[in-house]
């Protein structure tokens, strides 16, 4: 019986180095397969706090609005039942007297709602006189007119210029400390102390509410 050849160490060299010569390639790892949930679980997280942060803005945007239009409500346009005017262009009472005296009304100058118990001011210029009423009058005859204040310029003197008064009034607080209910129907009267017939008034009514 023939033995087999032996293999020699240059045959086993010789295939050593067929193998590495044929190994197969490495195959780059197939990332396709990989979840994508992380990046769309950002994104959408990213929409979400987005819509958010619009909405709160928008919410926030609308809180600031009323509150400029509550404040500064008279600087729209007010209507009666005579003409359309714009508020700061107010209609004077009354004219000037025989002394000079003149008192125009701007704010509140009517067609608003006023809160009660939030602070107001009542503007007005005037001249030749320190000392004024502030009160208020109703639409119904039958309703008496009732003061809010007396407002003194101590140091000022009666000029023939114009003068700007200045009145912090907490809405439906008057003289006596009572508060006035709400209801509509009201003016604003600004009178010279000491001639009542040299007064302006809003040139329209407005409301007090809640």
């Amino acid at each position: 019986m023939e033995r087999p050849a032996l293999i020699t160490p240059e045959t086993l060299h010789y295939l050593n180095t067929a193998k590495c010569c044929f190994r197969q390639p490495r195959v780059a790892p197939d990332h396709s397969s990989f979840s994508q949930t992380p990046l769309v679980s950002q994104q959408k997280i990213a929409i979400f706090l987005s819509l958010i942060f619009f909405s709160l803005s928008a919410a926030f945007g609308a809180y600031i609005y009323r509150q400029f239009e509550a404040y500064y409500q008279d600087t729209i346009s007010s209507y009666d039942s005579m003409s359309v005017r714009a508020i700061g262009t107010p209609k004077l009472s009354h004219g000037v007297s025989d002394s000079g005296k003149l008192i125009r009304l701007y704010y509140p100058n009517g067609g608003s709602r006023l809160a009660s118990g939030v602070p107001y001011t009542i503007f007005w210029e005037y001249r030749g006189t320190t000392d004024f009423t502030i009160s208020l009058k109703n639409v119904d005859p039958g309703i008496p007119s009732v003061k809010i204040v007396r407002v003194v310029y101590k140091d000022k003197e009666p000029t023939a210029t114009l003068q700007r008064g200045i009145y912090s009034w907490n809405v439906g607080e008057l003289a006596d400390g009572s508060m006035l209910a709400p209801g509509a129907g009201w003016r604003v009267v600004v009178a010279d102390t000491a001639e009542a017939d040299v007064f302006d008034e809003s040139d329209s009514f407005f409301a007090i509410v809640r």
